[in-house]
């Protein structure tokens, strides 16, 4: 039996329902599951919804009968590695998670497989980044002018770019096996001074391919760096930035995750494949046939209204020409405080276009639909 941990809604991850997959959930979730096909059988409810207190639920379980605990909560990865291990004896997803969820040591670890990423050793010209090393997303970065000491940050030169692109995927037995690359239009910092956030499908993909395929090299040479184990299957998100002058990639940073920002819903629009349920079939052992490289029918879109203190109001579908899928990041009617990292949305739309051109007509719609200058 596979035990999956996850205290969040299930819809933004499309885990599917198999006899060999039992959840452990937090009790407001329950009917989440249930909803989704679940048997009361292949779920664990776990509250208070603690290490502690999953540690126990797994104890209740036939140790022989543990395959294998994982999550895709990256705020608990390391820990429920930790709790893996004790059930299993496996020993090797330990430094993958740890490179994953630890920032310094992703930076060390990258640096020793000589990719180019931001200068984080010696000393930095200002301006400076720092950010938590098990910080999640954007959440605690920060420009300063000097060096903080302290160890639960790492710090590193803010670096000059012109585009930032992701990489999402799928990883089985240290290999790539899904590659899909969006670009945000801007910095996450700048996004959240700007009011809102646009991640859409690598313009690359028509324009110039090779560096689809250089994105697709320097992503796996990182996989291989950070796995040891060969032997597991995880979705990735990859950050890097992209110097044009140069035509430089420069690693951000990595999780192991799907990415945020409704990307999965991007790729399935852009790409006609179900990102989620690909993973969700090699994790149940369902033969699925994949191919690692692919290139995309349509532009897919993704447009995030961040918090600014106003309430939510019901979009209208009528103000627009093309369709909009809309999702809510807070109930219609209550407002939240002014977003401080991008997680914090009003609402959001996927959308697809035929043409880049046509992506940024209905970019500029939707911007003025938000009143955004």
């Amino acid at each position: 039996m596979k035990y999956f941990v996850y205290k969040y809604s299930p819809k933004t991850i499309g885990v599917e329902p198999h006899q060999n997959l039992t959840v452990i959930v937090p009790k407001t979730k329950l009917q989440e599951y249930i909803s989704l096909g679940f048997s009361m059988k292949n779920i664990i409810v776990c509250e208070p919804y603690t290490i502690a207190n999953i540690f126990s639920s797994l104890t209740k379980q036939n140790y022989s009968s543990v395959e294998h605990v994982f999550t895709l909560d990256e705020s608990m990865i390391f820990d429920i590695e930790v709790l893996n291990n004790f059930f299993t004896n496996d020993l090797h997803n330990l430094m993958i998670n740890l490179l994953f969820r630890d920032k310094l040591f992703m930076r060390l670890r990258v640096h020793t497989l000589g990719i180019k990423q931001p200068k984080f050793m010696g000393d930095l010209v200002s301006p400076i980044i720092t950010k938590p090393r098990l910080g999640q997303a954007s959440q605690g970065i920060k420009i300063v002018q000097e060096i903080e000491c302290n160890d639960s940050l790492i710090s590193e030169e803010k670096i000059n770019y012109d585009q930032m692109f992701t990489c999402d995927g799928i990883v089985c037995n240290g290999k790539i096996v899904k590659f899909y690359s969006n670009k945000y239009d801007y910095s996450p910092l700048d996004s959240i001074n700007n009011g809102y956030i646009v991640i859409s499908t690598n313009p690359f993909y028509w324009e110039d391919f090779t560096k689809i395929e250089e994105l697709f090299c320097l992503t796996q040479e990182i996989v291989d760096g950070f796995d040891n184990s060969k032997n597991s299957i995880y979705p990735f998100h990859f950050e890097w930035f992209y110097e044009s002058k140069e035509e430089n990639f420069i690693f951000c940073e990595a999780a192991k995750r799907f990415g945020g920002g409704r990307i999965p819903e991007i790729i399935d629009f852009a790409f006609g494949e179900k990102f989620t349920n690909i993973f969700w079939s090699l994790i149940n052992g369902l033969p699925v046939k994949v191919e690692s490289l692919t290139r995309p029918k349509k532009h897919g879109t993704s447009f995030i209204k961040l918090n600014d203190g106003d309430p939510v109001t019901k979009f209208d579908h009528s103000y627009f020409n093309f369709e909009n899928k809309v999702k809510y990041g807070i109930a219609i009617g209550k407002s939240a405080t002014t977003s401080k990292d991008v997680s914090d949305f009003k609402f959001s739309s996927v959308f697809v276009s035929s043409s880049e051109s046509e992506k940024m007509k209905r970019v500029q719609q939707l911007k003025r639909y938000c009143k955004i200058e």
